[in-house]
């Protein structure tokens, strides 16, 4: 994803969110950019009481997921990219060309 980024251009912040990890402010501020909220950025293959934790997470509040969250990062889809306005969230890349243009702007 580096590669990409720098390929393309685009000027990025690299923070390793295993370290340091978001706040749970930041994961919620993330979460509301989501359709899926804070559990979207949840990764499906990670399981919580033997389910996927984007699905556990859906069913809690987003302050209990975006807590769990700061608690335990193995737990994100990575990477995690946005301009602060847009997210792409996981290997995506369809939506990362998508916004490729606002992350050059």
């Amino acid at each position: 994803m580096k590669a990409w980024l720098s390929q393309h251009e685009v000027a990025y912040i690299d923070r390793d969110i295993l370290t340091e990890p978001p706040s749970v402010e930041q994961i919620l501020q993330l979460g509301r950019l989501l359709p899926q909220g804070v559990a979207g950025l949840a990764h499906p293959r990670k399981y919580l009481d033997g389910q996927p934790a984007n699905q556990v997470m859906a069913q809690w509040a987003p302050e209990v997921a975006a807590a769990r969250l700061h608690q335990e990062p193995d737990l994100f889809l990575k990477p995690v990219l946005t301009d602060g306005q847009q997210l792409v969230v996981g290997p995506d890349m369809t939506r990362l060309e998508a916004l490729l243009p606002a992350l050059k702007a």
